[in-house]
């Protein structure tokens, strides 16, 4: 039988440095992922499900409602989200996404991402409207729901003074929170 003083993959009756390969080989691929920008959580959660038709679709439907100024804007699908595309200089460096990631098809509906409020937050037709002085601009920054004054249902971008702040989702006059959980205060 083979055996050795080094850790190396070379032996396949050795189960701990089968076990090592495996590992290595699962922590390569959530490496490169996350590099690339894409996630098996996004194919999990459904993304993954609609076509790049579909998903175009649903964003320009979603745009025409929430966004009017982007609907006419070229879009493309990119590792299952929609990105509007920007000009980028060509340049010897490596560009991950040249564009902003506005959401993707999740259970056959568009759910619009952080990005989208916070880069045309400006441009959205329903707005929550905080001012830093309200109390309800700590309880959304704390990831809990808020009460809506201004905002109809459906998605809203919440504002503080005019700055988009994120994006949340009325209904029955409360403000469901997406701010993302790793921008939350604790």
């Amino acid at each position: 039988m083979y055996t050795s003083s080094r850790s190396d993959f070379s032996d396949p009756y050795d189960l701990t440095a089968t076990r090592r390969a495996a590992v290595f080989l699962c922590y390569s691929r959530a490496c490169r992922d996350a590099v690339q920008g894409t996630s098996r959580r996004t194919r999990d959660t459904g993304a993954g499900e609609a076509t790049p038709a579909q998903s175009l679709a649903a964003w320009q439907e979603f745009a025409r409602q929430y966004f009017p100024a982007l609907a006419q804007r070229p879009a493309v699908v990119h590792g299952g989200g929609v990105l509007l595309p920007v000009a980028f200089p060509q340049t010897g460096l490596h560009v991950l996404r040249a564009g902003v990631f506005v959401g993707s098809v999740q259970k056959g509906r568009f759910v619009p991402e952080h990005h989208l409020f916070t880069a045309f937050g400006s441009l959205c037709t329903n707005c929550e409207q905080l001012t830093l002085a309200d109390c309800r601009c700590t309880e959304y920054l704390s990831g809990r729901e808020v009460e809506a004054r201004t905002a109809a249902d459906g998605w809203c971008c919440v504002t503080v003074d005019g700055w988009p702040l994120g994006g949340g989702k009325v209904s029955g006059g409360r403000v469901k929170n997406h701010y993302p959980k790793a921008l939350r205060l604790l």
